[in-house]
């Protein structure tokens, strides 16, 4: 590389000394220099970018390229980065990346051992378990007063997600944005289709397309009776799902156990919208969750599955109308009061 060397301090004015310098990527100016190998008459020529002698005769034949030869501005070095920098004094070590020392080019993660890789693993499954508190001794949520207080904690959890945090904002925001784009495209059609067809444009239907496209009041973060709003739609949730397991099917919780979420999504809507079922409410309206909640097919954006929540909202039908029949139970007594 000492022809590449010669080529850059001779473009840049530099003159190339060993003085002892060691080149580091936080004190150099590093500069990647590509290299292509010319082969003439049995020997090889390294021609970079500053090559006095480009561009080359036609007997010249290009062999390969080189593209992690760097030069360094301060010192008139030239360094080939490559995988052998990890095991030489150039190697640098950034947040578990190994890397090299001059250029900053990462090669791969830092190795642990088995040993440790396991402790941390067992750590985080530990520490990204929401539940773990309101398990027993063995570790269940089999027992009904432990399945309320997780089923409790998810539920505040929910309702602060879909009601007052930065990721409705952001979701109402781009529904803006989706809606105010779809109404631009409506008009250009029209106003296309008017052009084509040689019809002259009704100023007031471009009124009506953009009134009825965009006929939606903008969302406002409801601030106040943050928390106890968050703890009543937690508790009320409670109260259904406990009803709910006490006169129908639904007594197996191990198989809610893993999507607490999107049950506890499923209870809120229902309240939302409310359950009749033989000329009874079982499940009454609750109008603050009717205006509070986002809509139900924006329900991905905050993390849960529009199958799986409309799978169990038809269980838990299912649930209700099979305990009517076929129990001959009085609709009144699975009504739920307090919603």
């Amino acid at each position: 590389m000492e022809e590449v060397a010669s080529q850059c301090c001779h473009s840049k004015g530099l003159l190339q000394c060993d003085d002892g310098h060691v080149c580091s990527r936080h004190t150099c100016r590093v500069e990647n220099v590509p290299v292509t190998v010319y082969k003439q008459d049995g020997k090889l020529h390294f021609c970079s970018l500053y090559c006095k002698e480009r561009p080359h005769d036609k007997i010249c034949q290009p062999i390969g390229v080189i593209s992690n030869v760097y030069f360094c501005l301060d010192n008139g070095k030239v360094h080939r980065c490559s995988k052998a920098c990890l095991n030489s004094e150039t190697e640098e070590v950034l947040h578990g990346v190994r890397m090299c020392g001059i250029t900053g080019v990462s090669y791969g993660q830092e190795e642990v051992s088995l040993y440790q890789s396991q402790r941390t693993f067992r750590e985080m499954r530990m520490y990204r378990d929401p539940y773990c508190k309101h398990r027993g001794v063995r570790k269940t949520l089999n027992d009904s007063s432990q399945f309320e207080s997780a089923l409790r904690c998810q539920a505040m959890k929910m309702v602060h997600m879909l009601i007052f945090s930065n990721r409705r904002a952001y979701a109402e925001r781009r529904k803006k944005i989706f809606v105010d784009t779809n109404t631009k495209k409506k008009i250009a059609s029209y106003v296309k289709g008017c052009h084509s067809v040689n019809r002259p444009i009704a100023l007031p239907h471009l009124i009506c397309i953009a009134l009825h496209h965009s006929n939606r009041k903008g969302w406002k973060r409801p601030d106040d009776c943050q928390e106890f709003m968050v703890k009543k739609c937690a508790d009320l949730a409670v109260s259904v799902w406990t009803v709910l397991c006490k006169h129908t099917v639904l007594q197996d919780c191990n198989r809610f156990t893993r999507m607490l979420p999107t049950l506890v999504a499923s209870l809120l809507y229902l309240m939302k919208s409310g359950l009749p079922m033989n000329n009874v409410q079982i499940i009454p309206k609750n109008f603050f969750l009717e205006a509070a909640l986002p809509e139900a097919n924006t329900l991905n954006l905050y993390g849960v599955s529009r199958g799986q929540f409309t799978a169990i909202k038809n269980e838990i039908r299912d649930a209700i109308r099979k305990a009517i029949q076929s129990k001959r139970l009085n609709p009144r007594a699975l009504i739920v009061h307090g919603v």
